[in-house]
């Protein structure tokens, strides 16, 4: 069984809900690039 968990915080990620959407998204497929199973947090640069 793999597990992918991807975090974002509001404000510190993000100034709005659709930012904060899509920088969790983007945290999501890093995570998945980078091997699955592991925990992501998505910032602002993504």
């Amino acid at each position: 069984m793999l597990c992918t968990l991807c975090m974002a915080t509001y404000p510190r990620s993000a100034r709005d809900i659709s930012d904060l959407v899509q920088f969790t998204d983007s945290a999501l497929y890093q995570a998945k690039r980078e091997g699955r199973n592991r925990l992501q947090t998505a910032t602002g640069d993504m």
